[in-house]
């Protein structure tokens, strides 16, 4: 009997026009009749899934990158689909967090063997996220990232624009309400996250199962202290990162110095002030078993 899909792809995403015919005839090999949902100019992902509808479908196949998926995931969770990855982007932070092969041949497998489990999602002023939510030196970096340049450099591209993006940081004063607990500092960078991989970078004390959402503020008292924090950032340290400030809470409300731009999973997500809220287990999402 074969399975009905919903089939959502970013043919603009870094191995997305190479790979989509061997997607789709892995797909197809599984027993999945995919129904691709058509896309209008300047319409996001989430506008072409709800204006198409279900057809019939209980699943969909996302196949792009961590944008990809964050366009597509207000419409993956308001339809209450079970969710497929094909992580065809640079980074595919969502995907490894689950752990899901990052060949396709993998994440098709995975697809067919219909192991589910509900994961978190993150929010800004009511609109999800997988990974993170961030303002700052992070925010410049997504900014100023062409799709030519990830498709051409791949990770290597960040690291280039985040050189650039470091010379030309300001600081911001942060007041930042955390449950119940208040705090004001002065940061270069602040950062709430879901997943345990945040631009390729693991915090493995991170869990996108727990309830909770991990904060990190990037605090520093002179300029010289945004290059020195870079090396335990790029280890995953934050434990041991002497610039920053961690903690956890179901809800963060940010209000900054100045109103600075919000970017999660690297698109645009409006501006602070914002409020920031953990969903649970609102995605349910096709993952390898054990």
């Amino acid at each position: 009997m074969r399975r009905r899909a919903l089939f959502l792809v970013n043919r603009k995403a870094r191995k997305g026009s190479d790979l989509l015919g061997k997607a789709l005839r892995s797909l197809e090999s599984f027993g999945f009749d995919l129904l691709e949902v058509p896309q209008r100019p300047r319409e996001s992902p989430s506008a072409a899934m709800l204006r198409f509808g279900r057809r019939g479908a209980s699943m969909a196949i996302v196949g792009g990158g961590d944008g990809t998926l964050n366009g597509a995931v207000d419409a993956l969770a308001h339809l209450k689909l079970r969710v497929g990855i094909l992580p065809l982007g640079t980074a595919n932070d969502f995907a490894r967090t689950l752990q899901i092969p990052q060949d396709l041949e993998g994440a098709c497998r995975v697809i067919a063997q219909g192991h589910t489990k509900r994961f978190d999602l993150g929010s800004v002023n009511g609109k999800f996220f997988l990974n993170e939510a961030s303002m700052g030196i992070s925010s410049t970096i997504a900014g100023g990232l062409t799709r030519s340049a990830k498709k051409r450099w791949g990770v290597f591209a960040a690291a280039g624009m985040a050189v650039s993006a470091v010379r030309k940081a300001r600081a911001f004063t942060v007041d930042v309400r955390c449950d119940r607990t208040t705090l004001t500092v002065r940061a270069y960078q602040v950062t709430i996250g879901n997943g345990v991989f945040l631009g390729g970078v693991p915090n493995f004390d991170a869990s996108v199962r727990d309830g909770l959402l991990d904060m990190y503020v990037f605090e520093t008292k002179r300029p010289g202290d945004v290059a020195r924090m870079l090396p335990y950032a790029a280890a995953g340290r934050h434990d041991a990162n002497p610039f920053v400030l961690t903690g956890k809470g179901k809800r963060f409300t940010l209000k900054t110095s100045r109103r600075l731009k919000i970017f999660t999973d690297g698109e645009p997500a409006g501006t602070t002030p914002a409020t920031i809220a953990v969903a649970p287990k609102a995605l349910r999402v096709f993952i390898p078993k054990g």
